[in-house]
């Protein structure tokens, strides 16, 4: 390829990321600020990028700056062209032994509590510097849309995806225990069958969280149906809760680490325990480090945990 043709794509590059920018934020102003560059070159760049094209993209008042009919037309290509880029810089940096990129990473609250996926993102980070992470912590079924619809590139849940557009890999069950105030008559004991709960008030999780849906139906199996005097939308929450006296809680084991003054006892009824699932889309492309970040999860679960 002559010198001027690279130059000529690398100049067009930078113009449409420009014009990505300007589209976004519709202004001039704002799209400079997010760039880091000073408007009156951000304007040049828009005017070099209209003349190479042959047709005006933007139009601008005092409001602001819109998309022409042709910007329109141009923005879904944009998008995707820069995109495969990114996409392919990240492929060339696998190829010579380097990972770099982003990772979307889903989230039930329990498991995020335990701090084993924030164990595993550090020790993959110290491993490979260049890939940073998009975190967001929500319920179950959040977390398998997202990953349905590529928002989120890897789900850790407690629900087993039943989509064939997802697959699913156990990766460990973790058992629940009972967390009970330190006055409570049962506090002294190891562990505690839920039958001998049937007349206290319970703290749960949202239901929209695995936790609490387990919970019923472990209750249901003992013979009665637990009375749910409050609810809360985080493990620590409801720790809180009960170190208060308010009730009794049924947690994931990891609440044995929490720094809260509460009683922990086993549960002896059989299947008290929550399944942990690596959840990810069954086709697709993958980038290096999305693909290096889940093999790593898949081989590395349970990690230990930092004290």
């Amino acid at each position: 390829m002559r010198d001027d043709q690279k130059t000529k794509q690398t100049a067009l590059a930078r113009h449409l990321v420009h014009f990505l920018a300007v589209a976004e934020t519709g202004h001039l102003t704002d799209a400079a600020s997010m760039l880091g560059v000073p408007q009156s070159t951000l304007s040049r760049s828009m005017a070099r990028l209209e003349e190479d094209l042959g047709m005006q993209l933007l139009s601008r008042d005092r409001r602001g700056t819109d998309l022409t009919r042709a910007g329109r037309e141009l923005l879904p290509y944009a998008q995707r062209g820069l995109r495969e880029l990114s996409l392919g810089i990240e492929e060339s940096a696998a190829a010579l032994g380097e990972t770099a990129g982003i990772v979307s990473l889903a989230t039930i609250s329990p498991t995020m509590g335990r701090r084993m996926v924030f164990q595993l993102v550090g020790g993959f980070c110290e491993e490979h510097p260049g890939v940073r992470f998009r975190f967001w912590q929500e319920p179950n079924e959040t977390v398998l849309a997202m990953v349905r619809s590529a928002e989120a590139d890897l789900g850790i849940t407690s629900a087993r995806p039943d989509d064939s557009a997802l697959t699913g890999q156990l990766l460990d069950t973790d058992p629940l225990c009972v967390c009970l105030g330190r006055g409570h008559r049962l506090a002294g004991r190891e562990t505690v069958g839920l039958a001998a709960l049937a007349g206290e008030e319970f703290i749960g999780l949202d239901q929209r969280f695995g936790t609490t849906e387990l919970m019923l139906r472990l209750c249901a199996r003992a013979g009665f149906t637990p009375r749910i005097a409050h609810i809360g939308e985080s493990p620590q929450t409801l720790l809180a809760l009960v170190e208060a006296g308010l009730g009794v809680a049924v947690m994931p084991a990891w609440s044995r680490e929490a720094d809260i003054n509460v009683a922990v006892l086993g549960i002896e009824d059989p299947g008290a325990e929550l399944p942990i699932w690596a959840v990810y889309r069954a086709g697709g492309y993958e980038s290096p480090a999305v693909r290096r970040f889940r093999t790593h999860v898949l081989h590395n679960w349970p990690p230990r945990l930092a004290r």
